[in-house]
């Protein structure tokens, strides 16, 4: 993908890209390099639609949607990507969910929604306390993995 990204005109890189995102059974990681280096084809509604499936998709798309930081983009494009970062938070995994809203904060010039999202994220205190639950639980299991436990 990053060579059709890099060396082709860009309406055939983001058709390449677009049909290689979309063929049945493809690869997740396929799909997530897809996602990569479709930021630099982003003049296409191609590419924006292969983002909006990232967006909702599972770990590795969202992820590589979240990679991308807003000074990557030009600022025409930042208002529209951000709406897409801001999308990703929507998910019940909650380590990606945190990856998703830290992500978010540096997108709120740009997202009018973002901070209400974060706001939610913050206050949700069942979610922050199996958060927090999760992480001494495997801190703990850390701990007896170095000789710390009981």
């Amino acid at each position: 993908m990053r060579l059709a990204a890099t060396r082709l005109p860009a309406g055939e890189a983001a058709g390449a890209l677009a049909e290689a995102y979309a063929l049945p059974g493809q690869h997740p990681d396929v799909r997530a390099a897809c996602v990569a280096f479709g930021t630099g084809l982003l003049g296409d509604e191609r590419v924006w639609e292969v983002m909006a499936d990232a967006a909702t998709g599972g770990r590795a798309l969202r992820t590589a949607v979240l990679r991308v930081g807003p000074a990557e983009l030009p600022e025409a494009y930042r208002p529209r990507y951000a709406r897409l970062v801001q999308q990703a938070c929507a998910t019940d995994d909650e380590d990606l969910a945190a990856l998703a809203h830290q992500a978010l904060a540096r997108w709120v010039p740009w997202a009018p929604g973002a901070c209400a999202v974060l706001v939610d994220a913050l206050t949700d205190l069942d979610r922050r306390r199996g958060l927090a639950v999760r992480r001494r639980c495997a801190d703990r299991r850390g701990l007896r993995g170095a000789g710390g436990g009981r």
